[in-house]
């Protein structure tokens, strides 16, 4: 019984089938809104000169804040825009909870704790607290990885919800120019 059970909740119903793919004008869109995000992000990022390691040349080296994060966003953003995982209450708070939970969690000495178990601990309680707070946001959880590794600050995280926000400014003003797109579904920054 519980081996059935278990065989098709892994293997899926059969009557359950993949969601179509978007046509060529929504993946148009697509291609439109993520493009124009990341290069103001990307630029955002590259043209902030604090928080920034350089090379003995005085070349940056690196971006002011994770980008990886706010790619994942914009995958949801333009890609899934009425799941509640991109919606603005789920960005902001998602962020702020991983973000802080993860620059908390790089405080803690490797001598105390590992570094792959702070990175594991670190990143599995900000999804816990997203979850039991209802702002479950994917790209939080990579975005709380990312900060336990250490070597980020307070700063990078606001720094990240900048980059949020500039990702939200964006999708509701590209999504919302298509008839056939609402984003975002709703603006409720309530938590209970």
């Amino acid at each position: 019984m519980k081996r059935n059970m278990l065989k098709e909740k892994t293997f899926g119903a059969k009557t359950t089938r993949p969601p179509p793919a978007m046509s060529l004008s929504e993946t148009t869109w697509v291609l439109i809104g993520t493009c124009v995000t990341l290069i103001l992000v990307s630029f955002l990022s590259s043209s902030i000169p604090w928080f920034k390691p350089s090379t003995s040349s005085g070349n940056s080296t690196s971006y002011a804040f994770p980008l990886g994060p706010l790619g994942a966003l914009a995958t949801l953003q333009f890609s899934l825009t009425a799941a509640p995982a991109s919606q603005p209450r789920n960005v902001i708070y998602g962020t702020f909870i991983a973000g802080s939970i993860g620059i908390c969690f790089s405080y803690i000495p490797t001598t105390i704790l590992p570094h792959w178990l702070r990175l594991a601990l670190g990143t599995s309680s900000a999804i816990t607290i997203m979850a039991k707070l209802g702002v479950t946001h994917p790209p939080g959880g990579a975005l709380a990885t990312i900060y336990c590794s250490g070597g980020y600050h307070w700063g990078h995280l606001v720094m990240s919800l900048i980059g949020c926000w500039v990702c939200i400014s964006v999708a509701v003003i590209v999504n919302n120019l298509n008839e056939r797109r609402q984003y975002p579904m709703y603006w409720s920054f309530r938590l209970w």
